[in-house]
């Protein structure tokens, strides 16, 4: 597809699409270690409570600006109302506008815009947080409008001079977009469709195979989609391909191979061109020590490869080919999830009650767990804080008024020990 036919099939107009297309992209700092970025865990930009006064589109630079830009990371992940596409639809119902994602000149509305009219500082390491969830069946549905979405967010974050996309693609209450059969509906020959077409017996569906080669097809039109709008984009996957492949320890999460991440994740990189880049995230939560990091790095850039290494075990895998395996290790950045709260053994099954939570988190715990994943990493470690978990920790506002102090000293003495 060709540029000038992708501008007449996304909601953004010609002009503007074009210069945008042409903008060179910032280029973030080299860093002797590996970025440190935040969840920013808002609904809008009043995370960093850009919008004062009493017209909510002048954009003034709030009073909390200055201290975000203080804290101890390289940037941030955004969490806007489009990261759920308009209450958590992807499809192709939806058609994002670039002048809601971003703004324009007439329209002061937009999500990112206030972050370059303010000349936020850690734009350049920071990501547009897109959560993957219900986009269709990859198979049957028409995913026209998903990828126009696609590039539509693609040049937005160009455009706010973000690195990249942050794919949130956990499996967790009514998100089982990545899930067989889940909310997937091509039935195999001969069957009647069960009553919930969402949840019933796999016997119903299509054979496994098929879809775990059409979500890597979809994969790669996506990955398409995003290099043709930004060269160059960064793509960072909460859960990377680990989570497809059944093979991986139990001691660091869980693997199946009826889940598609994985098949999605290795079809965007079998497309990734010169420039571009692919991160498995990483998160796993439960990391402490330097051994338990090691652990979790070897196997994801080395050992569910299948061919043995580290002590791991031999095995044909479906999920990486053999010819991405030769540059698996070079083409795939590994990154690292910490969260600021007790967490469950990867093991246990249930991790709903404090009781369920064994593996402590205190600030001085999590200083040195932030030390070991950056170590740990050959790309991006990200600090996520849920305020429902603590209620209070909030790293957008003033000691005293969110977070205490403890929680941001520990993170830069953490930086402070990793040059």
């Amino acid at each position: 597809m060709t540029i000038k036919n992708l501008l007449k099939n996304i909601s953004c107009g010609a002009l503007l699409c074009t210069a945008v297309m042409a903008m060179p992209a910032l280029t973030p700092q080299a860093e002797a270690r590996p970025e440190f970025i935040m969840f920013a865990n808002s609904t809008d930009l009043r995370f960093f409570n850009l919008f004062q006064g009493s017209d909510p589109q002048t954009h003034q630079k709030g009073p909390n600006q200055t201290w975000v830009e203080a804290l101890p990371v390289d940037g941030f992940v955004l969490s806007q109302p489009m990261s759920d596409c308009y209450n958590g639809s992807c499809g192709s119902d939806v058609v994002l506008n670039f002048a809601t994602v971003y703004g324009s000149a007439n329209n002061n509305n937009g999500w990112l815009k206030p972050f370059v009219d303010n000349n936020f500082t850690k734009r350049g390491h920071s990501y547009f947080q897109v959560n993957l969830k219900d986009m269709g069946d990859p198979i049957v549905s028409d995913w026209t409008a998903i990828l126009n979405n696609f590039t539509t967010i693609a040049l937005a974050a160009k455009a706010a001079g973000l690195e990249g996309i942050f794919f949130d693609d956990e499996l967790v209450n009514d998100n089982q977009f990545f899930r067989y059969p889940g909310n997937l509906l091509q039935l195999a020959p001969g069957r009647i469709a069960p009553t919930d077409t969402k949840r019933g017996n796999a016997a119903y569906y299509q054979d496994l195979a098929k879809y775990q080669a059409a979500f890597r097809n979809r994969g790669r039109d996506v990955m398409n989609r995003l290099q043709l709008a930004y060269p160059g984009i960064k793509v960072i996957f909460a859960h990377g391909p680990t989570a497809s492949e059944p093979r991986m320890p139990r001691v660091i999460s869980y693997g199946m191979s009826e889940v598609m991440t994985g098949y999605f994740f290795t079809g965007m990189l079998n497309a990734v061109r010169p420039g571009a880049k692919m991160v498995d995230g990483g998160e796993f939560y439960g990391p402490r020590s330097v051994a338990d990091f090691a652990y979790e790095f070897n196997w994801r850039q080395a050992g569910m490869l299948g061919k043995g290494a580290f002590g791991f075990p031999v095995f044909n895998s479906s999920l990486i080919s053999k010819s991405s395996a030769l540059t698996w290790s070079t083409k795939v950045g590994f990154g690292n999830g910490i969260f600021d709260e007790p967490t469950c053994p990867a093991a246990q099954v249930s991790c709903i009650t404090p009781a369920d939570k064994s593996i402590p988190m205190t600030p001085a715990i999590m200083q040195d767990t932030l030390v070991n994943a950056l170590r740990a990493s050959n790309s991006t470690v990200w600090y996520y804080s849920d305020e429902s978990g603590t209620p209070g920790r909030n790293y957008a506002v003033p000691t005293g008024a969110g977070v205490t102090q403890p929680w941001i000293d520990a993170m830069r003495n953490a930086l402070n020990l990793v040059p």
